[in-house]
């Protein structure tokens, strides 16, 4: 497990920084006319830039996920199961789909979203 942080922690935004703070020095101290050169460096940054706003809409993206199945099968404290996986990353969502009530999720007569066939009332809008 530690092992496991360690790789995910080598890929931090802390450590491109100063990579990236490089890239851009040298594009703009460009006084010999290579071109090529800051070419390749803008381009590297709008990599990482990319690369890391991917990462976020990924990560957000599961955060919503996992808010909206949390309360549809009528777990008590959605944010809470939010909050976990946000600090904790993918240890975090692998232990919310262990704990996480098991059934079918079925629609709604009254409000149309989701919710687990079984529960005696709808938790979105309240009603059987």
């Amino acid at each position: 497990m530690h092992n496991l942080l360690a790789r995910i922690q080598r890929f931090s935004p802390a450590r491109w920084g100063p990579l990236l703070a490089a890239a851009l020095f040298l594009q703009m101290n460009d006084n010999t006319g290579s071109v090529g050169a800051s070419a390749c460096a803008g381009v590297g940054c709008f990599g990482i830039i990319a690369f890391f706003a991917v990462v976020i809409a990924i990560n957000v993206a599961i955060l919503i996920w996992v808010k909206n199945d949390a309360t549809a099968r009528g777990m008590e404290n959605p944010t809470l199961w939010l909050v976990i996986v946000f600090f904790t990353g993918l240890v975090g969502l692998v232990i919310y789909f262990l704990v996480r009530p098991k059934g079918e999720l079925v629609v709604c007569a009254s409000c149309g979203k989701k919710r687990m066939q079984g529960l005696p009332k709808c938790p979105s809008c309240g009603n059987p």
